[in-house]
């Protein structure tokens, strides 16, 4: 009895509860309070797996530079920014606000988009939607 006691006593130093409490404390109060215990980590746990995903798609990093490099060859292959934003627009299937959006957020410095303007300059615009077509298939 003098080690549950000593035992007690340790518990109620460590914990700040008085001593007297600990000691009325039976097995099936602890074990209720340990399952207790366990339903509320497991509901955590469930509502963590269960947890609506965040509003939008996520980022894209390697899609995002593939519509700017498309639309970089658009322009390259002689059509308008506006002209190659639509078209990019269509092909891609998104909006032609998020592709514009994400033409400016991706956009090259001026030598490395001449650059790769030139690459394609000459190139007929079917080729370039082909391109995308391709891209898109091997998402």
């Amino acid at each position: 009895m003098s080690e549950i006691k000593e035992h007690a006593t340790l518990v109620a130093k460590l914990s700040g509860t008085d001593l007297g409490h600990i000691m009325q404390t039976d097995a099936d109060q602890v074990a209720k309070a340990m399952l207790a215990d366990d339903d509320r980590n497991d509901l955590a746990l469930l509502n963590a797996m269960f947890a609506r995903p965040k509003r939008g798609r996520p980022p894209t990093p390697r899609k995002a530079l593939r519509i700017m490099m498309t639309i970089e060859a658009y322009i390259g292959a002689g059509l308008s920014r506006k002209v190659a934003l639509g078209r990019a627009s269509k092909n891609w299937q998104l909006g032609v606000r998020y592709i514009e959006d994400v033409y400016k957020a991706q956009k090259l410095p001026k030598q490395n988009s001449r650059d790769l303007r030139n690459h394609f300059r000459g190139s007929p615009a079917a080729a370039i939607d082909i391109m995308i077509k391709e891209f898109r298939e091997a998402e």
